[in-house]
């Protein structure tokens, strides 16, 4: 069989398809827009199978050769090399209807990957096998793998959870048949929603059409778990949900009535804690299993403290929200470094965001082009924009050197509330370079 893996990338969907077919024995070509350069880490996972590959360009000759296409998420669907074409799936649409164990699918705009972790490390800890996979980086073909070589005893203990982009849920909504009447998600959960994507989508309410696609895949008994805010996104588009809870600060209520107080559970995880008491454990043995979740790295991930200065990572902030949540539990000093590539947002958000900062480093981009017009109109008093991480980082430690007070805490903390793409790879690079940076200093 004939395989095209169409857009490669760096985050593990296209080499986890690309090795999937290859242990198969299928002839395999793989195709990206980028160059061969900007591909190294998933050429390299690679490099011991056979696989024709085409870079800088999509051929349309291989895509009608091919018997199969999985095209990336990234990858429009609207691309005119895929009009009319009948060979092509997503890596989901493939997989989904060949796992045989229970899934739990989280979306949302912020918070998606540390839900999906959070539930995952909360549900081990009572015995589960877990098996985490989608937009986190962790290909459905890896983990088909995997689960196809598990016992029938040790399926029944085992669940998947996968985390899903409004472009992952997208593709899998096209390229699943209307007539398959396919349900694959024994619990749903969205973790929040608001203005994202608005560069890739035409308004807000066709991303949030994508992301409560997410409903249509659910079995006919399973489990929604939202955030109160969503209830009137679901009324907007007649979804009507059986059994749910609903989650608002540190109360969920459920579809019967019953109201659990779950005070003391920190922002970020509340939604896993609804997850999983609606799976039937206590808040109490949820809170301490969660007491051992140490977070996942790019998500105010604390680096190091380096002469009095805290030094937070939270790269995976590309939506302003994400900025005024990192901040809100911070008190003391702080120097951000923040700005780069527009999502076509509001920028009353990040000059909302900005007001609690005692500096303002910015990252070149063409958000920051829209955003500097604004600042000068207001106190924010910041530095830029640079076309590094080094000079946006050099420029905070020196504000935060010479504003250090006694008795108040110093932080340096990168959250762009913005895209990556004019500087860097991806928010991980960007992020890993202002982790290097910080280790330097040691």
């Amino acid at each position: 069989m004939d395989v095209l893996i169409l857009g490669l990338g760096n985050h593990g969907g296209g080499a986890g398809a690309a090795e999937y077919f290859c242990k198969k024995g299928c002839n395999v070509t793989v195709t990206d827009l980028r160059p061969e350069a900007e591909l190294q880490k998933s050429l390299i996972t690679l490099s011991q199978f056979p696989i024709t590959y085409r870079f800088n360009t999509h051929n349309p000759e291989d895509i009608k050769k091919a018997d199969l296409v999985i095209k990336n998420p990234a990858v429009s669907p609207n691309n005119k090399l895929l009009l009319n074409q009948n060979n092509i799936q997503s890596d989901l649409s493939y997989t989904l209807p060949k796992f045989d164990i229970p899934i739990i699918a989280v979306t949302g705009t912020k918070g998606k990957s540390t839900t999906a972790a959070a539930i995952a490390a909360t549900l081990k800890s009572f015995g589960w096998k877990t098996f985490m996979m989608g937009n986190m980086g962790i290909s459905p073909f890896q983990v088909l793998d995997k689960t196809a070589k598990l016992s029938q005893d040790d399926k029944e203990k085992a669940l998947i959870i996968l985390e899903l982009s409004s472009w992952q849920l997208r593709d899998l909504n096209r390229y699943t048949p209307d007539n398959s009447h396919s349900t694959y998600f024994s619990m749903t959960v969205i973790t929040s929603l608001f203005q994202d994507h608005l560069n890739t989508y035409q308004c807000y309410s066709d991303y949030i059409s994508d992301k409560m696609l997410i409903f249509k895949f659910l079995k006919q008994n399973g489990y929604t778990v939202i955030p109160k805010t969503a209830k009137d996104e679901l009324i907007i588009r007649n979804i009507m949900l059986k059994k749910h809870s609903i989650f608002d600060h540190n109360i969920v209520k459920d579809h019967l009535g019953e109201q659990i107080d779950i005070f003391g559970i920190q922002k970020d995880l509340i939604p896993a804690s609804a997850a999983c008491l609606a799976r039937g454990y206590s808040i109490e043995d949820i809170n301490k299993a969660l007491s051992n979740f140490s977070g996942l790295p790019h998500r105010r991930e604390v680096v190091k403290v380096v002469n009095d200065i805290t030094y937070i990572n939270d790269s995976a902030a590309t939506v302003p929200e994400s900025i005024s949540f990192c901040l809100e539990q911070i008190d003391g000093n702080i120097h951000l470094i923040s700005g780069g590539t527009d999502k076509k947002l509001e920028t009353e958000m990040f000059l909302s965001a900005y007001k609690r900062i005692t500096s303002l480093h910015l990252l070149g981009g063409s958000l920051t082009e829209r955003l500097v017009p604004l600042l000068v109109n207001t106190t924010t008093n910041f530095t830029g924009p640079y076309r590094t991480m080094e000079s946006a980082f050099t420029s905070a430690l020196e504000f935060a050197e010479k504003s250090k007070e006694k008795g108040v805490a110093s932080y340096i903390i990168l959250s762009p509330g913005a895209a990556s793409f004019d500087l860097f790879l991806n928010e991980f690079e960007r992020g890993n370079i202002f982790k290097k940076l910080v280790i330097n200093l040691l």
